[in-house]
């Protein structure tokens, strides 16, 4: 089973299109540290914390619009939750979704970053010379 890291921008821009530049990138920021450590969790964690952390994700991955993701989460949850063990092998797809989703949420910050100011310091603000 392929897990898709499908973004919908539709949905990106109904939940954060309001905010500004900077405000999106340190949501981003956020939300990609979240992704990460749950990642790690799903990934090596115990089934405890593997089930906790798939559970968290269907938000995560859901809120910033990678909707088939959570969708095949919540699935891989409700697998859980119905007693079916969950190997390396059932995650796999998702934890290759999920780093798919991790890079594109390392792009979209960096595309953001010019927007706050250009090269330099934070802001635009360069060092001139005196």
């Amino acid at each position: 089973m392929s897990i898709s890291a499908q973004f919908d921008a539709g949905l990106w821009e109904d939940n954060f299109g309001d905010l500004s530049a900077p405000e999106q990138r340190d949501l981003l920021c956020a939300a990609s540290w979240d992704l990460c450590r749950l990642l790690q969790q799903l990934r090596d964690g115990t089934v405890a914390s593997q089930q906790a952390a798939c559970h968290a994700l269907i938000s995560v991955t859901g809120n910033l619009g990678y909707l088939h993701c959570a969708h095949a989460l919540r699935r891989i949850d409700q697998r859980w939750i119905a007693g079916d063990v969950m190997t390396g092998a059932h995650l796999r797809h998702a934890v290759d979704a999920l780093c798919q989703i991790a890079g594109h949420l390392e792009q979209r910050i960096s595309t953001l970053t010019p927007q706050l100011g250009g090269r330099g310091r934070p802001g635009g603000t360069e060092a001139r010379p005196s």
